[in-house]
């Protein structure tokens, strides 16, 4: 199977298939990274780019935040910078996990599988293109639920490992991938409240501390 934009349709679809002739094939990190992860992972910041330099930033109350076409290129880049160190930090996880779990630790599997469980999410950001805070975050929960439903089915056959193990496994990757959301969530707040990060106009000082 290539690992291509085709391969979103496949995993869709048909998960399962994709999982076993993945498994396997064993895909080279490579394969996976210019084949695949470079170009799904740019959905959502241009879409992001897109809407904000188009039609601003909406929290659902009061007014939009218009955004000029600078600062929307600079989050845009930040958030590709970010999901692609998310990407990077999942795939090293994944493979010293394995171990643990007596799991395959074949580099470009782990690549492989990170890139799919990660998908629903990377095509929920095409919502980034309408940048309204609520229903982006209400879009985004099927999302979350399709990616966790990838993530117990696949990994066992992806890692070769039988069902308990692989639900472990699975298990405490998604609390790591929760710690991480929240921490990375917490910091970036810190950080625009402290002016750290491009103008968007709303005043997030005044907004914590009244």
């Amino acid at each position: 199977m290539m690992i291509s934009p085709l391969l979103v349709i496949s995993v869709l679809l048909k998960p399962r298939t994709v999982f076993t002739r993945l498994a396997a094939e064993k895909p080279s990190q490579q394969r996976v990274f210019f084949g695949y992860v470079l170009w799904i992972g740019l959905v959502p910041p241009v879409s992001a780019f897109i809407g904000m330099s188009s039609f601003g930033w909406s929290f659902g109350i009061g007014e939009g935040v218009e955004i000029n076409h600078l600062t929307a290129a600079l989050i845009a880049a930040a958030y590709y910078v970010c999901l692609f160190a998310g990407y990077l930090v999942s795939v090293l996880l994944m493979r010293w996990m394995a171990p643990t779990y007596s799991a395959s630790t074949h580099t470009g599997l782990c690549a492989a599988f990170t890139a799919i469980i990660g998908t629903p999410l990377m095509l929920g950001g095409v919502l980034h293109l309408y940048p309204l805070l609520p229903l982006n975050l209400l879009a985004i929960i099927p999302a979350i639920i399709w990616s966790v439903y990838l993530l117990y089915t696949g990994l066992p056959i992806m890692l070769g490992i039988d069902a308990p193990r692989g639900m472990l496994m699975a298990s405490s990757m998604l609390g790591v991938y929760f710690v991480g959301a929240v921490v990375v969530a917490i910091l970036s707040m810190i950080l625009w409240v402290n002016g750290i990060g491009p103008d968007i106009g709303f005043d997030w000082r005044f907004s914590v501390e009244g």
